[in-house]
């Protein structure tokens, strides 16, 4: 009789320190990423700065991560992979957001078209010109141009985020290289 024995349990302790080690990388890259984002969002954009309001209003925050049913509960649900066994994309996700709440930052974003402006309350539009004070009944702005700040910002935080998960892949290899 011939008996051949496998034991799991040492590659099992390896996956499970590989796994927390692409975890933290993960973690690290979403928080990185949308703060480095949102700073990158603030200083190098080619707008004219008038208030300060847009970029004050400008953040980056991690909004939460998802882990598999079988790992928020350390148990296998019927139905459903364990996270011990299974290679779910989604386990171990971690979401992140880059926003610029002030109300007018999709037009400084994208620019505006061509337009008419006329008094909402009153029957004339009034402002400060070069010569004094300019009255009118209805003004044709151009439209402005586009300030792509936020799609620089997703550009900062996309780079960002692969550094940071390299470094966490590398991590584990060198679990794995042990």
């Amino acid at each position: 009789m011939f008996t051949v024995s496998v034991n799991t349990e040492e590659f099992t302790q390896t996956w499970v320190h590989v796994r927390a080690a692409v975890r933290v990388g993960m973690r690290k890259a979403v928080s990185q990423g949308v703060s480095e984002g949102a700073q990158e969002a603030k200083t190098a954009h080619r707008f004219k700065n008038q208030t300060g309001a847009l970029e004050a209003s400008i953040s980056g925050r991690v909004t939460g991560n998802r882990t598999s049913v079988g790992a928020s509960r350390g148990t296998n649900v019927p139905g459903s992979r364990s996270s011990r066994t299974s290679l779910d994309p989604n386990d171990g996700a971690h979401f992140g957001e880059i926003k610029a709440s002030a109300a007018y930052a999709s037009y400084v974003e994208e620019g505006t078209r061509p337009h008419i402006i006329e008094p909402r309350r009153a029957t004339m539009l009034s402002w400060m010109g070069v010569g004094g004070r300019v009255f009118a009944r209805r003004v044709r702005h151009p439209g402005t141009r586009p300030y792509k700040f936020m799609e620089q910002a997703y550009l900062k935080c996309e780079r960002v985020m692969v550094r940071e998960i390299e470094s966490g892949v590398a991590e584990a290899q060198k679990i794995l290289d042990r």
